[in-house]
């Protein structure tokens, strides 16, 4: 049914997934001990470092799916794919580097600075601990490589792929390739899957409110939409691009807009 995968590619992928998930745990390791100290709970402090286990033995594999799923999945779905890489392995002609880099580059910093402003306006005070408050270069590396790769390979390259060939079976439509409607279904039902997944996060902040819940939905789905986007027209390195640029406004800008708004109701 699918067309086998490229192992050279595969394991590179892999790799820099792999990165993002290394990435993530100066962030992780800050983020519980600021919770635990607000907690001042041993009970807390052990279920967190018990998630904390699973959480290290479950990502790998994510990964491992992501990939390997992925790939096949785009494959079969006659995907654009990994256009820069698969021209630097096989020695083709790249794509228009414009396009796949520049404008997506673009897309995302613009991205990050709209929903800077937009989490300004809404933001409120939590019972939680201040995110802000860890040092700014865990907050971007995570960003940059969990966020910017591991997240991209495995709600884009494998959920979007995953739910367009299953609107696509189920529906009896062409898989080869999908039509507009197919991608849009799939592009809402990975977009909401990558909102859903931010939801933890602000549960741990202490600001779990209805309000939260929405705004956490509407702010990552409509980035999800957007790098689903990029990923289906220019490639997952498209959305990669676009999904680290976005964090590269967003991390450093925040702390300072939160301040600015503080001082300026003091």
């Amino acid at each position: 049914m699918f067309d086998s995968v490229e192992w050279q590619l595969f394991l590179l992928l892999v790799a820099a997934g792999s990165s993002g998930l290394l990435s993530v745990q100066p962030l992780r390791k800050h983020f519980i001990e600021l919770t635990t100290d607000q907690a001042k709970s041993k009970t807390n402090k052990s279920d967190r470092s018990l998630a904390q286990i699973l959480a290290s033995g479950i990502e790998p594999l994510q990964l491992i799916i992501a990939v390997w799923g992925g790939l096949l999945l785009s494959n079969h779905l006659g995907l654009v794919g990994m256009p820069i890489i698969d021209g630097i392995l096989s020695g083709a002609e790249t794509p228009n580097l414009w396009k796949t880099v520049t404008i997506s580059i673009l897309v995302g910093l613009i991205a990050g600075a709209i929903i800077s402003v937009l989490m300004l306006f809404s933001a409120q005070e939590g019972d939680g601990p201040d995110f802000f408050s860890i040092p700014f270069w865990k907050r971007l590396l995570a960003g940059l490589l969990q966020g910017g790769i591991f997240e991209e390979l495995w709600f884009r390259l494998f959920f979007l792929s995953f739910f367009a060939w299953l609107v696509s079976y189920v529906f009896g439509l062409q898989a080869q390739p999908p039509s507009n409607e197919v991608f849009w279904t799939a592009n809402i039902a990975a977009a909401l899957m990558f909102g859903a997944a931010h939801l933890p996060s602000i549960y741990e902040l202490g600001t779990f409110a209805k309000k939260d819940i929405a705004l956490t939905m509407i702010f990552n789905g409509s980035l999800g939409l957007l790098y689903g986007y990029l990923f289906w027209n220019w490639g997952i390195e498209a959305a990669m691009l676009a999904h680290m640029s976005t964090h590269l406004v967003i991390q450093p800008c925040m702390p300072w807009l939160l301040r600015t708004k503080l001082r300026s109701t003091q």
